[in-house]
């Protein structure tokens, strides 16, 4: 990310400016349409304007500008005292929770597929995805991923499921060209619990 745009996102000045298109490095007052430099994301000329051309507006840009810095300060301070592994996992954290999965992103379809696997094997109520504890712990996991309603899992995704599964034993019993059902006999001295003997072709 360029210096420029850090500087776009967080200072409170550009509340008073908006980027010129045709003129990169400027930006435009919206009080009064001037164009004022910004190169290597500079905002003192800015903040400079405002205060030689509108000074009613600078007061309130004044208190802005000093709320921005005690938050800052503030923030900095919280990071000292975790320390650099815990501020950056945090803030980490911080932006994935703003950034969640389409259900079209192939990452949202496998851990919604391996959702209904584990519910399935496992024998899990489908409601489970609505405990607050699994809600936690996937979030936990991977914030990003959106937890499916269990009437998705019930009437599309499991379903799903089963269908697919079935399809691939059947495509696997295809595949035997023979099954030799009297090896039960043998393999039980003459006793076979099966109700038949011979091959299945």
């Amino acid at each position: 990310m360029s210096a420029e745009r850090t500087t776009v996102d967080k200072s409170p000045v550009w509340k008073y400016f908006k980027k010129d298109d045709k003129k990169q490095k400027f930006a435009e007052c919206t009080l009064c349409g001037k164009a004022i430099s910004t190169e290597y994301g500079n905002t003192s000329n800015l903040r400079k304007h405002i205060e030689s051309k509108h000074k009613l507006v600078f007061a309130e840009l004044s208190k802005l500008l000093t709320a921005s810095r005690a938050s800052k300060r503030q923030q900095a301070a919280q990071d000292s005292a975790e320390g650099p592994s815990t501020s950056k996992c945090r803030k980490m954290d911080s932006h994935l929770k703003e950034r969640k999965w389409f259900p079209t992103d192939k990452r949202q379809k496998d851990c919604t597929e391996k959702l209904a696997q584990m519910i399935c094997l496992d024998l899990q109520p489908i409601s489970i995805v609505e405990d607050q504890g699994f809600k936690d712990f996937v979030g936990c996991l991977q914030p990003s991923y959106n937890i499916p309603h269990r009437r998705v899992l019930r009437n599309n995704v499991i379903p799903e499921l089963f269908q697919t599964q079935k399809s691939h034993l059947q495509q696997k019993l295809n595949e035997i060209k023979s099954l030799d059902i009297d090896s039960p006999r043998r393999l039980y001295g003459g006793y076979c619990p099966l109700p038949f003997g011979g091959f299945y072709h």
